[in-house]
């Protein structure tokens, strides 16, 4: 029977995890201790070894890091509301059949509040806890296996036998020490032994638990008033043996490395991961670490590995590897767009040389009087020079505005221009792509009016966006807006109600700013806002960053995103529909002008919405 289970966020608490079960291993061997990544034999479903192992385990260690509660997969959805998160079914495993569950703090997390858990996850805000902090590790680990001993086996060996010795090892000198070595060693020893009973860990005592609150509203747990006791007044730093500083000849420690963007490949000796990666058991000492990750230059650097500490030297921060364009037409003078493989705009008229650029892929369009628009791909690659080049066609075929007669139609005359149409919103006209976009994201109001239910997820209003919609359900909107549109004589010969492209919406994107958006970038939200609470941009539209995701009609490719996103987002549906522009949910590489989402066109999601464009009819 494995007794102990650790359940852990791998992005949040890998190294620290990784630490705690190499110490409890040592302290009551490995059969007794169980982790994904150690604990799991090669080709065995893992779901099913993780839930035979929860069932059968004497008590789960629920490590908790800052980012445990509030880390979200590649679409945005908070990891705990969804049902299949494995870190909510080990918890909500052990707290149903009632296994001790003792959350373990790290990295200075503090415990969750009932309301922020999902409903199968509340008691665990009722279970005491235990930090571990960097400093007082060794200590703090003592506290924790001692409340962990009541949970175990009556076999469980006695620490002597399978763990550390409790006291240093004295250094062999070819002699037997003295006797007053001896005994100058033992009291050493015992002085740093009450050291570590007096400051063990901090325990967390929740409301349900608490004895003895004092007047201030905290509580007063029995270590606590050891520690501010003012008759007891100790160094916070245990004492140590001066021999025990010294490495043995096989010594070792481990090296956190994280990396911005992370999905790098960072090369520690000879073993490379993808970052963030905790390398284990490395011998003291200076080594060089190098990280590499397409579209970006390499990076080396030396980390300093101390005996039994997690060295962290923080971020490496790589730098994108850049190109040149030159971008020319014929004849020249002509308006051109380039969308860079980042999603930055770059204008002008050619000729012009661009430097700088990110390299990856990338898009141009080429905009002249009286010519319909042109839109190609582009390739920038490392100190290269990338020509693109666009001959206009010969007979130019003139778009010219057409000029309305006494007789001309109601739809005739919204040609090239701006007007609202008969659920009482506004069609933008964005003349490089010669189509017009709905200015806001589809409201439920507009939405009811036509489909006759209304799918979204609370908040429930008319001037919010409609939510919880599926592809299938925004084309069939269309389709009877279309239908209404023409039956009022308000539809343009020869264009359709319809969902954008993945390329069209990369251009009426537009500007859009961050401090212009409905997102958790600054802080957490719960929901999205009526449309048109923020600001618009340069063509007139609203929401074209966050509040809802947008479906697009365009197929998922992954080389639709670039390096970066696709090492951190490696689970997006393949098979999907593009959705962009990031929710109120988003923060960070989701919120990304050139990142998209994928799902499949029949799944629900509270964070997935649309708009509707205006377009030639296929």
């Amino acid at each position: 029977m494995r007794a102990i289970f650790i359940s852990y966020r791998r992005e949040d608490t890998e190294g620290q995890s990784g630490r705690l079960y190499d110490d409890l291993v040592r302290r009551f061997g490995e059969g007794l201790v169980f982790m994904d990544v150690a604990g799991i034999e090669a080709c065995r479903d893992f779901r099913k070894a993780i839930d035979e192992n929860v069932a059968s385990c004497g008590v789960l260690l629920a490590v908790i890091g800052p980012t445990w509660l509030d880390a979200e997969d590649e679409t945005g959805v908070r990891r705990l509301d969804n049902p299949m998160d494995f870190v909510r079914l080990e918890t909500a495993a052990a707290l149903k059949r009632d296994i001790p569950v003792v959350p373990v703090l790290v990295r200075g997390a503090r415990m969750p509040k009932s309301e922020q858990l999902p409903d199968d996850l509340k008691e665990l805000a009722y279970r005491n806890g235990l930090e571990l902090t960097h400093a007082r590790w060794d200590s703090d680990v003592e506290v924790l296996i001692k409340a962990l001993q009541r949970h175990l086996p009556d076999k469980t060996p006695p620490p002597a036998e399978t763990g550390k010795p409790l006291t240093p090892e004295l250094p062999k000198t070819g002699r037997e020490p003295s006797r007053r070595t001896t005994i100058a060693a033992i009291a050493a020893a015992i002085v740093a032994a009450a050291a570590v009973g007096i400051f063990g860990a901090r325990t967390i005592w929740s409301k349900k638990n608490a004895i003895n609150p004092n007047e201030s509203g905290t509580v007063s747990s029995p270590i606590r008033q050891i520690i501010s006791s003012p008759a007891t007044s100790f160094s916070n730093t245990p004492p140590t043996i001066a021999s025990a500083t010294l490495p043995a000849a096989n010594a070792s420690g481990a090296v956190l490395i994280k990396t911005e963007p992370p999905g790098a490949i960072v090369t520690l000796g000879d073993e490379s991961k993808k970052s963030p990666a905790t390398f284990k058991r490395i011998k003291v000492g200076s080594w060089p670490v190098k990280a590499e990750f397409d579209g970006y230059e390499a990076s080396e650097q030396q980390v300093t590995v101390e005996e039994n500490q997690i060295s962290d030297p923080g971020v490496i921060k790589l730098i994108r590897s850049t190109g040149t364009a030159r971008v020319s037409t014929s004849p020249e003078g002509t308006d051109f767009d380039l969308v860079d493989a980042d999603g930055q705009h770059h204008t002008g008229k050619t000729p012009a040389e661009l430097r700088d650029l990110p390299v990856g892929d990338g898009n141009i369009i080429f905009n002249r009087e009286n010519m319909p628009s042109h839109s190609q791909g582009i390739k920038v690659e490392r100190n290269q020079v990338a020509s693109i080049i666009w001959n206009t066609p010969v007979g130019n075929v003139s778009l010219a505005r057409p000029q309305p007669s006494a007789a001309a139609s109601p739809a005739t005359i919204l040609a090239e221009r701006s007007f609202t149409n008969s659920l009482g919103y506004k069609m933008v006209w964005i003349p490089s792509l010669r189509i017009w976009v709905a200015e806001s994201e589809v409201t439920q109001r507009e939405f009811t009016s036509l489909m006759d239910h209304n799918p979204s997820q609370p908040p429930v209003g008319p001037d919010f966006p409609v939510n919880s919609v599926t592809e299938p359900e925004a084309i069939e909107f269309c389709a009877r807006l279309s239908r209404k549109e023409a039956a009022a004589d308000k539809l343009p010969a020869g264009y359709a109600y319809t969902l954008p492209t993945d390329d069209q919406w990369t251009v009426f994107s537009g500007n859009a700013s961050l401090d212009d958006s409905v997102t958790s970038q600054k802080i957490a939200r719960t929901g999205p806002e009526p449309v048109k609470s923020k600001g618009a941009n340069e063509y007139g539209l609203y929401d074209t960053r966050g509040n809802v995701w947008e479906w697009t009609r365009t197929r998922y490719d992954p080389s639709l995103n670039s390096p970066s996103v696709r090492a951190k987002f490696s689970g997006l549906d393949t098979n999907g529909l593009v959705l962009r522009g990031g929710s109120w949910r988003s923060k960070g590489d989701l919120l990304n002008k050139t990142t998209r989402g994928s799902n499949a066109p029949g799944l629900r999601d509270k964070t997935n919405g649309f708009r509707v464009v205006l377009a030639p009819a296929e």
